[in-house]
């Protein structure tokens, strides 16, 4: 009767190859449960590499974890989700070329996965597909991450203690919330969670923890230890209801209640008694009544045990020392393997019998045959294959689907005028959906999911920058920043040389303040020397000839106004809470409360000649050179506003005023120089300190705006094309840069301060821009022209 010899056994090789040498590679050996059976151990291939996706990545899987029916892997530095057809979507950045730890909390509906890696920490929200890093001043980076009781665990990255998030929050950390090692005073290895425990591996020790219920400490030591630590971080895992790792002396444990129970042969440490084990990382695989603990030494061993047999077997990648897989996940019912190297996922296949298009070499060496040293006859010897099975064709990995894309630029918006819409390109697997990701549109504009800006109105001032992000029916997508400024439009007021038809007047209108090449308009106003430019929230008010008139269409057209005006008088009107206020030839000043379609006169203050208007948000100032005054008042847009009068302002000549930072200032000459006065919030007036100009014997022009920085900027501008600047309460000083003429009027679109420059109708107007009053650009014209007037439209 033939009698079977065993012959398969585990991997059992020692340095004495004549005494031991068993070893069995990429296969796993399979222990019979029965009596029966052909023999006690069969050899039964290990699973093959079937392609399954190819990332485009820029380094190996570094790790991988299925979260709720969600593959998340980290390629290179790039997060991963993998659909349910295999499409590789980026959902962000995770920089590092190491191994990351990865665990998750449930919040709502979603889940917030924590993800480390070595250095810093980053939560995934499977409900916003966001990608953030950790910010708060708590957390101080984690190595290691667990999860126990709705609280994510960590090891701070040099090891000094473990801690924990608040409960239920992967983003929020409380400082006192920091254990430390309590056996020894040895650095953290790595941290795991098993049978509600928190398992701190030490260097040397490993300690207890578990959770009391207190709001703050929240773990607490169990009071018991083991003195046996771990070699390295990556070596421990979870598997048959307890955890596994490599000790600080090379040898494979089990964990067994609160005591280590070694695994590994004496043979098997010998043989890795010369490897790193710093550089040991495990993973595992249960599948077909396998349960199996692989350990790796890259380039070196890969060695798994099987602890439903006790023995151990070898995998071992083509042309390698040891297995290309840096980690295994189960998902969907398939076990996925990610490549140390690149950006490959595998599916450990039973039937697949290739590593990838490449050999799936399987290998056995039997233990020595012997009889006591003396010779051994087998008469007959029958080795049992299972063969006949279908050839395995190597298949390439499935093409991933061309992402989607997005691009256009919208243009700019004006406050208060039409916006028309914009439609951005799209392009990928229909259907595509556009979302906005982060930051604002424009306050009366909003977008579609099929990347329409709608046409609208903006309200609000600003600069509104924001990502769109498109996605395809794959789930892939594309993101575009893009920014919508929201300026004042600013128009410039003048006379072409040679003149337009008529002698009209020209206008010049920009959208940001610094492009003033567009053609100019000669809708048919008459100018004369005393023409004014004043703008609203939606139109221009041009008070030119004696005759006065408003745009709604950037000067395209002029609408006459009506009702009580005389004749401009070279001053200044302002446009104050929905009032246009303009001097007039008589006692008093011309109103409108109907934006500027019909003008009243007004008596009050009581004196001839107004002839400068200024305003902040609350005042409204009107400079006054008969009586050699200012008024002012609060209630503009009063039935029956309240004029206060301050002191002799002392100017002899006057040509400017501007409101802005809470408070009004004038400025023109005294004593033939240029000179400032400030209206206090008191009605006092007070005298500002100038720098010396060289010829400059006047102001002309006068501005305020507040910078990006949040500094308060003044610049004056002067008959000599000389400027001066004052930032905060700093003092005045001169600018490097003048004016080729004359200044004439000054404005801002809250973005940068608009200088106009002119000498008296000689068609050499000239316009420049600066956002801090110090340096200026100069903007080109379209066509020379004499410069009258500017302004800009307000909220």
């Amino acid at each position: 009767m033939a009698t079977p010899l065993n012959i398969i056994g585990g991997w059992y090789s020692d340095v004495a190859k004549p005494w031991a040498q068993q070893d069995i590679c990429n296969y796993i050996p399979f222990a019979a449960e029965m009596p029966g059976t052909l023999s006690a151990v069969k050899a039964v291939d290990a699973p093959g590499l079937k392609p399954f996706v190819e990332i485009a990545s820029n380094g190996g899987i570094r790790g991988m974890r299925n979260v709720e029916g969600k593959l998340l892997v980290v390629a290179g530095t790039t997060l991963y989700q993998i659909s349910n057809t295999g499409v590789a979507i980026p959902r962000g950045t995770i920089p590092g070329t190491g191994l990351v730890s990865i665990d998750y909390n449930q919040q709502g509906i979603a889940n917030q996965v924590l993800i480390g890696n070595g250095s810093a920490g980053y939560v995934y929200d499977t409900s916003l597909l966001t990608l953030e890093r950790i910010t708060d001043p708590a957390f101080p980076g984690t190595k290691a991450v667990a999860y126990l009781d709705s609280y994510l665990l960590g090891v701070e990255p040099l090891g000094r203690f473990w801690f924990h998030s608040n409960l239920a929050d992967a983003e929020d950390y409380n400082a006192l919330d920091r254990y430390e090692s309590e056996t020894a005073p040895d650095r953290i290895v790595d941290l795991k969670t098993s049978n509600e425990e928190v398992v701190v591996f030490n260097q040397t020790t490993t300690d207890f923890f578990v959770n009391t219920g207190a709001s703050t400490g929240t773990f607490q030591s169990k009071g018991v230890s083991m003195d046996v630590g771990c070699a390295s971080a990556a070596s421990v895992v979870k598997l048959d209801n307890t955890l596994f790792w490599l000790d600080n002396y090379g040898v494979f444990q089990r964990l067994n209640g609160y005591s280590p129970q070694p695994v590994s042969t004496r043979v098997l440490e010998s043989a890795i008694s010369r490897f790193d084990w710093t550089r040991c990382r495990a993973m595992t695989y249960q599948d077909k009544g396998r349960k199996i603990v692989y350990w790796t030494f890259p380039g070196l061993l890969t060695i798994g045990y099987d602890v439903t047999t006790g023995l151990w077997h070898r995998r071992q990648a083509y042309g390698k020392a040891s297995d290309r897989l840096s980690c295994i996940v189960n998902w969907n019912r398939k076990w996925i393997g990610g490549d140390y190297q690149s950006g490959r996922l595998y599916e450990l296949d039973w039937e697949y019998m290739l590593q990838v298009d490449q050999p799936h070499v399987r290998r056995v060496h039997t233990m020595p045959l012997q009889r006591n040293g003396n010779r051994l006859n087998l008469h007959r010897l029958k080795l049992q294959f299972d063969t006949g099975g279908p050839e395995t064709i190597a298949i390439p990995f499935p093409a991933q689907p061309v992402p989607p894309t997005i691009s256009g630029a919208a243009p700019d918006g004006i406050l208060s005028i039409p916006y028309a819409g914009y439609t951005y390109t799209l392009t990928g697997d229909a259907p595509l959906t556009v979302t906005l990701r982060s930051g604002t549109l424009p306050p009366g504009l909003t977008i579609s999911s099929a990347g329409v800006i709608s046409a609208g109105t903006p309200t609000t001032l600003g600069a509104y920058a924001f990502t769109l992000r498109v996605t395809d029916t794959n789930g892939l997508w594309a993101d575009l920043e893009d920014e919508i400024p929201v300026a004042t439009l600013m128009m410039a007021m003048g006379q072409k040389a040679p003149p337009a038809p008529g002698g009209n007047a020209s206008f010049i209108p920009s959208t940001n303040g610094t492009d003033w090449s567009a053609v100019p308009s000669a809708p048919g106003v008459a100018p004369d020397g005393n023409s004014q430019l004043i703008g609203g929230t939606d139109r221009f008010f041009c008070f030119a000839g004696a005759v006065p008139s408003y745009t709604v269409d950037v000067g395209a057209n002029w609408v006459a106004s009506s009702g009580s005006m005389g004749s401009a008088t070279g001053g200044k009107g302002v446009y104050h809470k929905g009032l246009f206020i303009v001097p007039g030839t008589v006692d008093g000043y011309y109103q409108s409360v109907d934006e500027a379609v019909t003008f009243t006169l007004r008596a009050e203050p009581t004196y001839p000649r107004s002839q400068i208007f200024a305003a902040n948000e609350d005042r409204v100032a009107v400079f006054s050179s008969y009586y050699n005054t200012i008024h002012y008042c609060d209630d503009a847009d009063a039935t029956t506003p309240t004029w206060l009068q301050t002191v002799a302002h002392g100017f002899s000549s006057w040509r400017a005023a501007f409101g802005g930072a809470g408070v009004i200032k004038f400025t023109g000459a005294i004593g033939g120089l240029p000179a400032v006065k400030c209206l206090n919030d008191d009605g006092t007036l007070t005298t500002e300190t100038l720098p010396t100009f060289a010829t400059a014997t006047y102001g002309s022009a006068l501005c305020f705006i507040e910078t990006v920085g949040g500094d308060l900027v003044w610049v004056l501008g002067t008959d000599s094309g000389e400027i001066a600047y004052k930032v905060n309460e700093d003092p005045w000083v001169l600018s490097s840069d003048t004016m080729s003429v004359g200044c004439v009027d000054a404005m801002t679109n809250g973005a940068v301060i608009v200088m106009v420059a002119d000498s008296s109708g000689s068609a050499d107007g000239e316009i420049k821009y600066s956002v801090n009053g110090s340096t200026w650009t100069l903007a080109p014209l379209n066509t020379p022209m004499s410069l009258f007037s500017a302004a800009a439209l307000t909220e």
